[in-house]
């Protein structure tokens, strides 16, 4: 599994007050450290290069996909990229299993519950993954 992710230096056209200080200590990330990180529509750029192609679960779909559609707004308008919700995939994906299913669906969810989130995006998706690898991998 190969884990990425960047900070972004906030586009000069998102208003600062969707900045709050509570998300900020969320995420452990200051705006002094956003200064410094790479431009906003580079990491649009490097986000098409590395999963425009890509079905991507999320944890917070309808959240994040405001954040990403704000991202990628700065490169390509019309990006259509979508996030996938990571509980109902793993549904879809075991449904056909019936009955059978429940383990491999407990055994996802407790190794999900059982890691601590961090609130980055990189560590955020590792630990989907290693739920997602605890319940398929054969």
């Amino acid at each position: 599994m190969l884990v990425d992710s960047k900070l972004i230096r906030p586009h000069p056209s998102w208003f600062m007050s969707e900045w709050h200080l509570d998300s900020a200590a969320v995420h452990c990330i200051s705006l002094e450290e956003l200064a410094d990180a790479e431009l906003a529509k580079d990491i649009a750029g490097w986000h098409t290069d590395k999963v425009a192609r890509e079905f991507t679960l999320n944890d917070a779909p309808v959240f994040d996909q405001y954040w990403l559609d704000r991202l990628m707004s700065v490169f390509d308008a019309d990006h259509g990229i979508e996030l996938g919700a990571f509980d109902m995939s793993v549904c879809q994906a075991c449904a056909q299993e019936g009955s059978s299913a429940t383990g491999r669906i407990h055994k996802i969810f407790m190794v999900r519950a059982n890691r601590s989130s961090t609130h980055r995006a990189g560590t955020d998706a590792a630990d989907l993954a290693q739920a997602w690898l605890a319940g398929f991998s054969f």
